[in-house]
C-alpha cells in the first residue's frame, strides 16, 4: 500500500522533469542548428568556426609536447640526484 502511494504521489514530479527534460533538449538541439547553418561549432565550451579549432588544436599538440619534454627533464634530474645523493651517502659510510 505505502509503495503505491508513493509511486503515485510522485508520477506528477517524474511527468514534470520529463517535460522539461524534452524541452530542454528542443531548445539546445535549435540552438545547435542554428549555429552550424552559420558555420561554428561547440569547442571547448564557445562556439568556434573549424579554423579556429584546426589552430587551437595546433597550439595544443605544441602545449603537450612541452609539457612531455618538461615531464622527461624532470625525470632526468630526479634521477641524478638520486645517483649524487646515493654516492654521496655511500662514500660516507665507507670513509668510517
Amino acid at each position: 500500500m505505502l509503495k503505491t502511494w508513493r509511486l503515485s504521489a510522485f508520477e506528477p514530479i517524474e511527468q514534470y522533469r520529463e517535460e522539461v527534460r524534452a524541452k530542454y533538449h528542443a531548445d539546445i538541439s535549435q540552438e545547435l542548428e542554428m549555429k552550424r547553418v552559420e558555420g561554428l561549432y561547440p569547442f571547448e565550451g564557445k562556439w568556434r568556426t573549424l579554423e579556429e579549432i584546426t589552430e587551437l588544436q595546433k597550439l595544443m599538440r605544441q602545449k603537450d609536447r612541452t609539457i612531455f619534454v618538461d615531464l622527461i627533464i624532470l625525470f632526468i634530474i630526479i634521477i641524478c640526484f638520486l645517483f649524487v645523493m646515493n654516492n654521496l651517502l655511500l662514500s660516507l659510510l665507507y670513509k668510517q
